[in-house]
């Protein structure tokens, strides 16, 4: 997601010029024009997957900050994994309680050892993707839903995800 573009200023600002940025967002643009107009830039509105559709290039990092429920972001590390250079960095973006679908996902990516050389900061979690690692199961992600609910206690929060088999 790109939204009013705050991250994609911070990685052009600390990037330098060193770097082309490709933003996704399915919410029509609401950026400012001085980003709109950076030669770095590029804004593609529409679906990751419509993206990936078109374009062939290959991603140093990808930063996954669209959609919050677990379908959304499992759904765009799928599309955007295969994108990835063999070093490439991947960053999740609301790796909290409040955006609990993000939450399983990473967890379970960590778990299970999908994830090198993890760093986490706030909401943001970086790391390496093990691509020989197979991705987890089903039954992996059910197993973290688990542990997660006597963080949520009976809030209804995983509510969601009790039939977590609708995202596979």
């Amino acid at each position: 997601g790109t939204y009013y573009g705050g991250s994609a200023n911070l990685m052009l600002t600390a990037t330098q010029g060193k770097a082309k940025l490709f933003s996704v967002d399915i919410h029509q643009n609401r950026l400012p024009e001085n980003l709109l107009k950076h030669p770095d830039f590029t804004f593609f509105h529409g679906t990751g997957r419509k993206f990936m559709d078109q374009w062939e290039g290959r991603a140093d990092l990808v930063f996954i900050d669209g959609g919050h429920s677990f379908g959304s972001v499992y759904d765009d590390l799928l599309t955007f994994n295969p994108a990835l250079k063999e070093d490439g960095i991947i960053a999740f973006h609301d790796v909290d309680i409040r955006h609990i679908g993000v939450k399983i996902l990473a967890d379970t990516l960590l778990l299970h050892g999908n994830l090198i050389n993890p760093v986490k900061s706030d909401t943001l979690l970086i790391a390496n993707i093990a691509q020989k690692i197979p991705m987890p199961t089903e039954s992996d992600f059910a197993e973290t839903i688990i542990n997660l609910s006597h963080l949520v206690g009976h809030t209804g929060a995983l509510d969601p995800y009790k039939h977590q088999s609708d995202y596979f």
